[in-house]
């Protein structure tokens, strides 16, 4: 993101961000109580996001925490595309000019997919959010705070979606990057 100007990429940070607070800060705790209306759509998606049980069961409300993780889940693929459809976000040309070409895709995308998969399956208990390494305050943040958990979820989100949109399109222009072509 170094070709963006500090306005730029602050315009790609706040939309997930601002979601998330909006969730976070809004979602009333009945709407995801077994007979709310949130309830069916809410378990769904944790059926496929193990790590929103993981995060519901440390927080002070898990109500709020499970509908908002969902919501934000639920949008990803439009943030990923979102942000894969950003001008200047990605410049071929430029690491087209990179001398070992394979090796820079092959490295980008070793260390883009766990980034992907971390927050899916990502292990979290009560103990974790005891003590004071920075791992410990962002999960007490998240789990004791409805604006810390607005903050660091859309934070971390936003993250997922620019690892994604970066695999993809450096899986799309693989032919181009290797090749020129």
């Amino acid at each position: 993101m170094k070709n963006l100007t500090i306005g730029q990429q602050i315009k790609l940070i706040v939309p997930p961000v601002a979601l998330a607070l909006v969730l976070a800060l809004l979602i009333p705790p009945e709407w995801n109580a077994s007979n709310g209306p949130l309830h069916p759509f809410t378990k769904s998606v944790m059926s496929v996001v193990p790590s929103i049980t993981r995060f519901t069961e440390i927080s002070s409300f898990p109500g709020i925490t499970s509908t908002t993780l969902a919501c934000l889940w639920a949008a990803a693929p439009a943030l990923v595309f979102w942000l894969y459809r950003q001008r200047g976000l990605f410049k071929i040309d430029q690491i087209g000019e990179l001398k070992h070409k394979i090796g820079f895709v092959c490295m980008l995308t070793l260390f883009v997919s766990p980034m992907i998969l971390l927050p899916l399956l990502c292990p979290v208990s009560v103990g974790d959010i005891h003590g004071g390494g920075i791992t410990e305050v962002i999960l007490r943040l998240v789990s004791h705070s409805r604006v810390g958990l607005g903050l660091i979820s859309g934070l971390v989100m936003w993250g997922w979606a620019l690892a994604a949109a970066i695999l993809i399109h450096v899986i799309k222009n693989s032919p181009r990057l290797f090749f020129g072509i």
